[in-house]
């Protein structure tokens, strides 16, 4: 039921996009997805497609066909079980690039001091946090002194903190502020040229209205709710007041969706601004843990990992991670999924053994209704349940599950339901409207039936 002043979900179905061009390997024809477009969408909702393997590109919802696509996307995150941001351990190279930035920001005599003071900050903290839980195990004597004194959360707000005033000054200002997703010259300056030197994109083709539909626009209600924020965000990185990258990121219930980076050449380049963004995201889901994260947890996704492609393969070096299983809707550790595409050379693979798609075979004999719909046809031809599509809810098992007459729908500015629209075309003596119940199948195959049975599908 629909609350006034709620938030919602209202999707339109888009359809199968099959044969497009692969944005990964170039392929004129490898890229299969199966899309939707968000009139609205509530963060509830886009948390549960997310863990399904949706992304968004503005207001445009997309599952890629994983079987059939020439270069199989898997959504990764953290594993929240292994990864926490207290004790995450970046890898050298991670460590290298947020060290050099925090020095470059610092300057080098104010760094060493900064990195001192609130060192022993944070052992002061330690140590009464020992103090007060005695039962916690002593330090292994084998351990070296300073061998694990890196902590994500002090690196990361190195360079932002204030410092006290015995300390020397910073030889530049840095600050990393949240902000909603509009769009200024100052941020459009900064996508141009990002997209002209590093995806080589003709100037004449970048424009402002690209950009607001791309890194702008979004289907989410930004709002902030009991401390915490929600939807769509810009996190703004300035040097000296200067604009140097700007990071889209989605803010769900349980995680933080890095969306698209862009940075400034000079900066970005010498002090790897890649790297440093993603250190300091998720040092960000355990400031959202405290500003009251869902269930105490906030993972870190990433979008999706290519094992083909090396500018997607770097997302694996953010560990632990886990990947999503395609078929069987669980999550599996990266490596495992690394061992099995280096057997099957890059081709599509699934762990979980367990098919929750619907798969081609021959119709069974159909007995149509006095409406004309074919109840026994379990994947109709040319539908997105013929498509051997992973990941996708079988017709049967979704029309075991959900009553398709109760479906809410949007029709002419009017919520309704399904149910309704038939009984009205019945009367009228109109056709089509089972034509609409495939429509309406197919949404709801591909986002799940719970979160199916609570969006309005605008048809």
């Amino acid at each position: 039921m629909l609350l006034e002043g709620e938030p919602i979900t209202v999707l339109s179905h888009v359809g199968y996009n099959k044969k497009s061009r692969c944005g990964y390997c170039s392929n004129p024809s490898g890229s299969y997805t199966f899309g939707l477009w968000a009139h609205s969408l509530t963060v509830e909702h886009y948390q549960k497609m997310i863990d399904r393997g949706w992304r968004r590109s503005g207001k445009y919802l997309y599952k890629p066909d994983l079987r059939a696509s020439c270069c199989p996307q898997y959504t990764i995150r953290s594993d929240s079980d292994r990864l926490d941001p207290t004790k995450f351990k970046p890898n050298k190279d991670q460590r290298r690039a947020l060290n050099k930035f925090n020095r470059f920001i610092l300057g080098d005599e104010t760094y060493d001091a900064a990195l001192k003071h609130l060192t022993r900050k944070e052992a002061e903290v330690k140590s009464k946090t020992a103090k007060e839980q005695p039962s916690q195990p002593n330090p292994s004597p084998k351990s070296k002194p300073g061998k694990d004194t890196f902590s994500l959360p002090l690196h990361t707000s190195l360079s932002t903190n204030p410092l006290p005033s015995p300390l020397p000054q910073p030889a530049h200002t840095f600050t990393c502020t949240l902000s909603p997703p509009t769009s200024t010259p100052e941020k459009f300056s900064l996508y141009k040229a990002y997209q002209i030197r590093v995806h080589n994109d003709p100037a004449s083709k970048i424009t402002e209205d690209g950009f607001n539909r791309f890194l702008c626009d979004n289907p989410f209600e930004v709002q902030k709710e009991g401390g915490r924020r929600w939807g769509t965000w810009h996190q703004e990185y300035r040097v000296d007041g200067r604009l140097v990258a700007l990071a889209v990121l989605d803010l769900l219930p349980r995680g933080v969706s890095s969306v698209y980076l862009i940075y400034d050449n000079d900066i970005g380049e010498r002090f790897a601004l890649g790297r440093v963004s993603a250190l300091r995201e998720i040092a960000l889901c355990e400031q959202l843990v405290k500003e009251g994260g869902e269930g105490g947890e906030v993972r870190y996704y990433m979008g999706f990992w290519i094992w083909g492609c090396e500018k997607m393969r770097y997302k694996g070096e953010y560990a632990p991670s886990e990947v999503l299983d395609p078929e069987g809707m669980g999550w599996v550790e990266l490596k495992a999924l690394e061992n099995a595409l280096e057997q099957s050379g890059g081709k599509y693979v699934s762990l979980s053994g367990e098919e929750t798609y619907s798969t081609p075979s021959e119709p069974p004999t159909t007995q149509e209704d006095e409406e004309g719909e074919e109840e026994g046809t379990d994947s109709p031809p040319g539908t997105l349940f013929a498509t051997n599509m992973p990941g996708i809810t079988s017709l049967p098992s979704l029309r075991a599950s959900h009553d398709i007459d109760e479906q809410l729908i949007l029709v002419n500015g009017m919520v309704a339901d399904f149910g309704w629209l038939r009984a009205k075309a019945r009367r009228l003596g109109k056709s089509g409207v089972e034509g609409m119940r495939m429509v309406l199948e197919e949404v709801l195959a591909g986002v799940g039936v719970e979160v199916g049975k609570e969006v309005v599908v605008a048809l």
